[in-house]
């Protein structure tokens, strides 16, 4: 829906307001924004969506193509990858609360330049989880301490297309050029 209007969320949840409802999201959790990619090669887009717990309008070359056009099928198989990342994780980083930055412990003077974060908690049991992207043209270590005031313990790595992987944090994170990883607090 087009509209900044609470009452439509009892006809939907998703609006296409994008970086404009982020107050009424914390009164309606449920509320999502949509952005839209209209370009094959827009992995930098799907990433900063993930990141900034958008839904994502998929309209190949501005709704005259389909995904399944030659120039689309890398990041039609890339967005399936992150889909089922993002649905295995989705009380996190779709319908988790956002938290502030600081719940993540980076070493800040070391994050790499093209690197941006975001960090979410999961309202049912209070764990969280770090979306880390990379908009950088090479891979980029990330040494992550671990989440809160005192850092370390276990967590996951999360990829799209690969299994999650146990880390004990602090530990380097890695995460390719125009890529995204999640991790999240066991």
């Amino acid at each position: 829906m087009e509209t900044t209007w609470d009452r439509s969320l009892s006809f939907g949840a998703s609006t296409w307001w994008a970086g404009n409802m982020s107050n009424a999201r914390k009164v309606f959790p449920e509320l999502v924004e949509t952005v839209g990619l209209y370009q094959p090669y827009d992995y930098v887009g799907v990433n900063d969506a993930v990141r900034n717990g958008h839904a994502v309008m998929v309209a190949p070359f501005h709704f005259n193509r389909s995904m399944d056009a030659e120039p689309w099928r890398g990041l039609a198989a890339y967005i399936r990858d992150i889909k089922k990342v993002r649905d295995e994780l989705s009380g996190y980083v779709f319908t988790g609360e956002p938290v502030e930055a600081a719940e993540a412990r980076l070493n800040l003077n070391q994050l790499p330049v093209g690197v941006d974060y975001a960090v979410y908690r999961n309202p049912a049991n209070g764990k969280r989880a770090c979306i880390l992207t990379n908009r950088g043209l090479k891979a980029a270590t990330v040494t992550f301490e671990g989440f809160g005031q005192y850092g370390g313990g276990p967590a996951r790595v999360w990829r799209p297309a690969e299994a999650p992987r146990a880390v004990a944090l602090p530990a380097p994170i890695i995460v390719e050029s125009e890529r995204l990883a999640f991790v999240v607090e066991d």
